[in-house]
């Protein structure tokens, strides 16, 4: 028993919120900043009530960004008739000679 008498006392402790070393005297977590109020030694409340609400990153995304999952609109028909007739003149010159 007298072992553990002697034994020395650890210079740091785990943080009770992200489980980093503190020193002991310290007044914060180095790492994540808790503090007395936020439980840096884990013994504090912990019921913060953060709600049950799914989260749905698909919903997100196309609320956020509306523009990226809409589907491109097709070509013009002007374009269509341009390469059709630039089709029919190399098919024509190819033809002729």
């Amino acid at each position: 028993m007298a072992r553990y008498l002697n034994s020395p006392v650890p210079k740091f402790y785990p943080c009770g919120v992200c489980g980093a070393d503190v020193p002991r005297k310290a007044l914060a977590c180095p790492d994540c900043g808790a503090d007395e109020r936020t439980g840096l030694h884990g013994d504090a409340d912990d019921s913060t009530d953060l709600g049950t609400d799914e989260f749905s990153y698909d919903d997100f995304m196309k609320r956020e960004f509306p523009s990226a999952f809409e589907r491109p609109a097709g070509l013009h028909w002007l374009w269509w008739l341009t390469g059709l007739l630039l089709l029919g003149v190399m098919a024509w010159g190819y033809l002729r000679f």
